[in-house]
């Protein structure tokens, strides 16, 4: 064992340099908490009302309130931003239900249970059944468990939901997906025969309804394909999911966009909404009495508060321009997305904008995390804008993943459904578009899109 002195250069993360890398991948809403949080223990932090007059800069907050206005009248998405980013009409259905705020599943069910002659202890059951259904409207939890849990027997547990199954929607208190259509078949107007050959074929053949195999279940069933048909349409028209139309306020997600994009003529405006972020500033008669106390002690901690304060003000300046820096560049570089909508992004990764901006790429990552940008289309998080190419193999020109499904979604539209394309054919289809890809890449993008293979794509 010996001593030795080696001379070395490290890179040493200073407590500012942690709190500003911290505050850049904060959410407003975050950034919010934690300054109300520091502020608790620093007293030389005033946090400013947000209705606090004097403190408001009008002209910049008319000029932002104008933009948002402007958007308000072009975007429907301008409360939530649905994360299914692959069916856009979905999207924007189910955003409206959720911006509605209407009934709960839970008050839809117990509405119509008020004139039940139940007991008290069959409502406790009930109760308890509606609070156990899933998003879905499924109850998963097993009879024997809850039995035991609220101490009555499997038999009152199930006579009960019976009960909640003759409720609406129709489906609702299913424990599987078979049970779920079969409990909605019961409520169709159909004669015995179409019934019973309908149940029979969710007993038996969901896989291959999924595979559109219908002459399978015809020669199995021995039945026409006529039949097979008119009970295969009507099971396709039952919902397999009857929970998913009522709103769940336990998993309402509230979205804050701090970059707001608005097209003016011929460019856009790109803005960070810095007005949500929390205005504060520093305590006047505290910064004051560091100068004037005679107590060493006292001058000691106020100077630290002070520190800290203005370290706290130069981490969030930090956090504004860095953000307003990616978010120019973001548009600059995908103006296509913003002037013809999804489906025109270009490839972007976090080197494009770390090169750019001569930042580190880690800077860039926590600069988009958790934050959303508003536009005419929507709502979107700032990483959505992060696309990895896709090259041709012939030429080697980039595109990207989202232009491609695109264009299978194009070609499986325009095709002949009584004799669909194969994955091959879509492949060859999409060279006419310059896009040079492998069979088993359309299987997969077709899969990621949602689209059905050439079988389940057939009309018989």
């Amino acid at each position: 064992m010996d001593m030795q002195m080696t001379l070395a250069q490290k890179q040493i993360l200073t407590q500012q340099m942690l709190q500003t890398m911290q505050i850049l991948q904060m959410s407003a809403q975050e950034l919010e908490s934690y300054v109300n949080e520091i502020a608790l223990e620093n007293p030389t932090i005033d946090i400013i009302e947000k209705n606090h007059g004097d403190d408001i800069d009008f002209e910049r907050q008319a000029d932002l309130e104008r933009k948002l206005n402007w958007l308000e009248t072009t975007d429907r998405q301008n409360s939530v931003y649905y994360r299914d980013d692959g069916d856009p009409d979905n999207r924007e259905a189910n955003l409206m239900d959720i911006r509605d705020q209407g009934e709960s599943l839970s008050e839809y069910l117990e509405a119509q249970l008020i004139h039940r002659p139940f007991t008290g202890k069959q409502q406790k059951i009930m109760d308890y059944l509606i609070a156990a259904l899933n998003q879905d409207g499924y109850f998963e939890d097993d009879p024997e468990q809850a039995a035991a849990y609220l101490n009555v027997s499997e038999d009152e547990i199930l006579d009960m939901l019976k009960e909640l199954q003759k409720l609406d929607p129709a489906g609702i208190g299913a424990r599987n997906l078979e049970e779920c259509l079969m409990l909605q078949i019961e409520r169709e107007e159909i004669d015995a025969d179409q019934r019973r050959d309908t149940e029979e074929i969710v007993r038996s053949f969901l896989p291959a309804i999924a595979r559109n195999h219908l002459h399978v279940i015809a020669k199995k069933m021995k039945i026409s394909m006529e039949r097979v048909s008119f009970c295969c349409n009507l099971i396709r028209s039952l919902n397999p999911k009857p929970g998913n139309s009522f709103n769940d306020r336990e998993h309402f997600h509230y979205i804050s966009p701090e970059v707001v994009v608005v097209k003016f003529g011929d460019h856009f405006d790109v803005l960070v909404n810095e007005q949500q972020y929390p205005a504060f500033q520093i305590n006047a008669y505290y910064q004051e009495l560091a100068d004037t106390t005679k107590d060493r002690e006292a001058r000691a901690y106020l100077k630290e508060k002070l520190r800290q304060t203005q370290e706290l003000q130069d981490s969030i300046r930090y956090r504004v321009s860095t953000l307003s820096a990616v978010a120019h560049l973001l548009v600059e570089k995908q103006l296509d997305f913003f002037r013809y909508g999804p489906g025109h992004k270009h490839p972007m990764q976090l080197a494009d904008f770390a090169e750019e901006l001569n930042l580190h790429t880690s800077t860039i990552s926590r600069t988009l995390s958790s934050k959303y940008l508003q536009c005419s289309w929507g709502i979107y998080p700032l990483n959505y804008f992060l696309t990895a190419e896709v090259r041709a193999a012939s030429t080697g020109e980039a595109t990207t993943r989202e232009h491609i499904i695109g264009r299978i979604q194009e070609i499986v539209g325009a095709e002949d459904k009584k004799k669909p394309l194969s994955d091959q054919a879509i492949a060859e289809a999409l060279k006419s578009y310059g896009i040079e890809i492998s069979r088993r890449t359309v299987s997969k993008y077709r899969g990621i899109s949602g689209i059905p293979d050439k079988s389940g794509r057939k009309e018989l």
